[in-house]
């Protein structure tokens, strides 16, 4: 997986976004690199999922830049690294940690095992 130039794995420099007159982001920087952990934490329509939907292609800038592994988020080399669950799963409450590793591996021709895929996800005690 490529990076920006500075290491930066995602990132939003001056990227602002509006939906109608309202700004949901207006100039923000934002920059992740690998090994870290990030939360974006604020109210509602503080433009936390904005900034994620961004950040994933799910959406257009209307001003700035926004890079995915040093790519357009919306370019299928950027995709093809990446995985995301927001918000509502909306998975039902008796399901289990192996069987939703099931379930999604199904959708891939050459799966992991669900052993080595919850190992690296670091659930394989639950």
């Amino acid at each position: 997986m490529a990076s920006s130039r500075d290491g930066a794995l995602a990132r939003l420099h001056q990227a602002s976004k509006s939906y109608g007159r309202v700004h949901a982001l207006q100039g923000v920087d934002l920059a992740l690199r690998g090994g870290e952990l990030l939360a974006l934490l604020g109210p509602n329509g503080a433009g936390k999922t904005t900034a994620i939907g961004l950040l994933l292609g799910l959406l257009r800038a209307d001003a700035g830049t926004v890079e995915l592994f040093g790519r357009d988020p919306q370019s299928i080399d950027a995709r093809r690294h990446i995985g995301v669950m927001l918000q509502d799963a909306n998975l039902p409450a008796t399901l289990r940690v192996g069987e939703l590793i099931r379930l999604t591996s199904s959708y891939y021709p050459s799966p992991r095992s669900v052993q080595e895929s919850a190992e690296l996800a670091g659930v394989a005690d639950l």
